[in-house]
Order: C-alpha cells, then structure tokens, then sequence
C-alpha cells in the first residue's frame, strides 16, 4: 500500500511517498481503509525522534484517521466492514490502510464528511475531555486560552463557545487571534505586545478567569495562573514553549484553585468509557450546529511533510488534515 515514508530522522520535509506492507487486524483491531488523516506537532516529534514513543524505521506518521472498515479482528463485535468510522492509531495514519483497536474506532454519522471527522479526532478530542470533563465547565463561566491558533488550542476556543463559556484567546500573533476570533472568542489578547495578567484582569473586571487551557508552559504560566478566580481550574495541555510550569501548594490552598494535568493517552488506556463519551457528546455537538469540526487546511498527502514542519515551527494555524483516498 501507499504510504508518506520516515525513513531517517530529520524534518517532515525529508518523507517520500514509497511502499508498506499491508497491515492485518489482530483480534481486537479493525482495518480501515484510510480518506483522511490528521497531522499535529506529535507528528513532528515523532519524525525527528523526540517523541517518547520510538519508532523503527521506515514508518508512516498520523495518528488519526477517518475511513472505511475493510476488515475486523476475530474478537470484534461493534464494528462491521463497511462502516464509516473515525479512530486513533498509534502511527501510520498517512497511509492508504491502517489498524487501530476497536475501543479507539467510533461510528460516525453518513453526514459528517471525511475532513470534519478527521478534524474531530484529530483537534477537538482533548479540548473537549480536558474542558467538559476535567474541568467540569458550566455555562457562563470564563475559559483563558493560551497558544489560541494552534490545533489543539483553537478547538478549545470553539469548544468553549459550544458549550457556552465566555472565551477569552490570547496568542502571539494576529493572524492566530483572527482565527480564534472566527472560532467564537469574545475577547483577544496579543502576549506579544500586551501584559496578558493586566489585559485579563481588565476584562474580567472585579473577578478573574475559571479556566485556563494551557498547552504552552514556559513565561506564560506565572501571569496565566494569576488569573485564576476562586475556585479555578488550570489545566496543563503540554510545553511547547520550554519550561514547565511549578505550582505552589499555598497559591492553590488560599483561593480553592485546582491544577489538572490532561493527556489524552490515560482516557485511551485506562478510561475508554471516557473516549467513547467524549467522541459521543462532540458529535452531539456537531448534529445540533453548535460546533463545527472543518479543518482549516486539507492539504494532499504530498504536502503533508511541510504541514508536519510548520507545526514545529510554530507557524501552523489550526486543523489541519490530509487527504489519502
């Protein structure tokens, strides 16, 4: 089968389109033959082996896919060839076939397209888990968005406005606020060129932020979390800007705060009712158009080693998904 090849560690720029064998099912697993799939900077990671899962060479990056099943394993019950489907692999997305578990492959519906389900699995699962579940958000309350035109940054924004939260993005560049903007942010801060702690505490008036979804660490932590209410709940996404936050037990003590580290990897292995609640309650979200899921780039496979690059680079902005089929 076709695939987009890593066959030496370096930059997305450097896979080729080459050959792999096609994969079989185990017992627990289904084949999908693969329309779409989504990149995101594990990918990048993945590609340059600075991700914690190694890989040997030659692989195929991806870790979401929406397809077909072609094939189920002998211990499959939900799932039957034929049907559409969105799953989570664990590589080998950007390839004509993949394998994934059955509890990590989802129905979908015959009206959300190849690219809107790509574009769930791949952006907005997190998000969602991290903000409705982890953080039990309710309506009305105040979301702060750091790094807000990223992937998984900018489906927090929409997600947030989905679920009735008055959202607030901050972000370094203006190109990134315009797209969180497009999303459904009330409010836009440039960290570049503006204090985030004072142009919060200006919008929020007299109280200050419930939630802060922050997937960037480094400087940005120690202002972010000071504007934090009573009662509010920080959650750590990742460090794609270096250091990692230190919290001090006092700073949560004195006004109740709570801070939740969220990886999507625990609800795969270890709560997959959560998965499957979380895949099920977005797609609720997108039935009744409260949320869309539309990627910002679809991009064919021989361009997906730069869009792979650019999330590296920092200079991604928002979904982004490949075509395979």
């Amino acid at each position: 089968m076709r695939a987009l090849l890593c066959k030496e560690f370096g930059h997305g720029r450097s896979l080729v389109l080459g050959d792999l064998p096609q994969p079989a099912p185990a017992a627990s697993e289904v084949r999908i033959d693969v329309a779409c799939a989504g990149v995101s900077y594990v990918d990048a990671l993945m590609v340059r082996n600075k991700h914690q899962n190694k890989h040997e060479l030659p692989f195929a990056p991806g870790m979401t896919v929406a397809g077909t099943v072609s094939k189920v394993g002998a211990n499959v019950e939900r799932l039957q060839p034929g049907q559409r489907v969105v799953a989570l692999v664990y590589d080998g997305g950007l390839a004509e076939q993949g394998v994934a578990p059955e509890r990590e492959t989802f129905a979908i519906p015959d009206n959300v397209s190849w690219q809107d389900a790509a574009g769930l699995v791949n952006s907005f699962l997190t998000p969602y888990a991290a903000i409705r579940l982890e953080a039990q958000a309710r309506q009305g309350e105040t979301l702060l968005v750091l790094g807000a035109g990223g992937t998984v940054s900018s489906a927090a924004v929409a997600i947030g406005k989905a679920l009735d939260l008055h959202v607030i993005a901050a972000a370094s560049t203006d190109a990134k606020l315009a797209l969180a903007s497009e999303q459904g942010a009330a409010h836009l801060i440039n960290y570049t060129n503006e204090d985030l702690l004072a142009s919060t505490r200006a919008i929020c008036e007299d109280t200050g932020v419930d939630i802060v979804f922050d997937p960037i660490g480094g400087e940005l932590y120690e202002p972010a979390f000071k504007t934090l209410d009573w009662g509010g709940r920080y959650l750590i996404i990742g460090f794609a800007g270096g250091a990692v936050p230190q919290f001090a037990g006092n700073r949560l003590l004195v006004k109740n705060r709570k801070a939740l580290g969220f990886v999507l990897m625990y609800y795969r292995r270890h709560r997959p009712d959560l998965l499957a609640q979380t895949v099920s309650e977005l797609l609720d979200l997108v039935a009744c158009g409260k949320l869309s899921t539309t990627p910002k780039h679809v991009l064919d496979i021989d361009r997906a080693g730069a869009a792979i690059d650019a999330f590296f680079e920092r200079t991604a902005l928002g979904c982004t998904v490949i075509n395979i089929a």
